[in-house]
């Protein structure tokens, strides 16, 4: 008696397709589950390689790649793999800028389905750019944490993934520098200035609970009063004092305005870079 054992051919390797990239994204070499692969160009014939290939992504479209394994009966028939590179979206349209205030903006512009945007801002006298969001996929994002008064750029970038590209549309916008908004106040009588920090121009406002004279003054960090800024009589009311060169001759630091009338007082304190 004859035993003859007939053994199978080995069948095409597990894969997974169709595997998609953006144009110009960072790709990584393709992979199969299966014993002693090769990589083809073709469906048939041709030399097998085993080093897995990497997939170009300078140019869109799709394209195909070919995988075998072995066994003891030899090479079986070849698994297919579809690589897609998607084209990359066009540099985002429509920018604008809403809700401005001293320290958030509301950045604005055309979304398009499908598309992942990413946000990156900085102040226009700065040369390194702060990424603000990555992977968004609505056309808005609101940006807080800014100061007063200051110019910013800002640009955002289109991708077919959440990852960010360098196909930016850039703007700019600036901070609001005055909000006449009192909040804090001892018995109707308070005061604040904007911006925060602030060079040498700001807006002081402030609001009186009676008639009488009101007294402004300057003092520095130790309670030193360093200069009287108004001092006059007021009717009750809200009101604005333009600080134009009164805080030139002052070096940067921690300082205080405090604000009197008919024996009250209030504080509020800001910063001179």
């Amino acid at each position: 008696m004859i035993n003859v054992n007939v053994a199978q051919l080995a069948a095409p390797p597990v894969v997974t397709s169709p595997v998609t990239y953006c144009r110009n994204s960072t790709a990584t070499a393709l992979s199969a589950t299966g014993n002693n692969l090769l990589w083809y160009a073709t469906a048939t014939g041709g030399t097998g390689s085993t080093l897995a290939p990497v997939p170009s992504t300078t140019v869109a479209g799709i394209f195909t790649y070919y995988v075998s394994q072995s066994n003891n009966c030899g090479e079986g028939p070849r698994a297919t793999i579809t690589v897609t590179v998607t084209p990359t979206p066009g540099a985002p349209t429509g920018l604008n800028v809403t809700g401005i205030t001293l320290n958030t903006v509301v950045l604005n512009w055309t979304s398009v389905p499908g598309v992942y945007y990413a946000v990156d801002y900085k102040k226009t006298t700065v040369g390194a750019w702060t990424s603000a969001a990555t992977g968004l996929t609505a056309g808005t994002y609101t940006l807080s944490g800014l100061s007063s008064s200051v110019l910013y750029d800002w640009r955002v970038s289109a991708n077919c993934n959440s990852s960010g590209i360098n196909n930016f549309t850039i703007a700019q916008f600036t901070t609001s520098s005055h909000n006449s908004n009192i909040v804090y106040q001892i018995d109707g009588l308070g005061i604040k200035i904007s911006p925060s920090p602030l060079f040498n121009t700001a807006v002081i406002d402030y609001i009186i609970p009676d008639d009488g004279t009101v007294t402004i003054a300057l003092y520095n960090s130790y309670g030193q009063q360093l200069q009287v800024l108004f001092n006059s009589g007021q009717v009750q009311g809200q009101y604005q004092l333009p600080v134009t060169n009164q805080f030139n001759a002052i070096s940067a630091g921690i300082y205080f305005l405090r604000i009197q009338q008919n024996g009250k007082t209030n504080f509020t304190r800001f910063i001179k870079e």
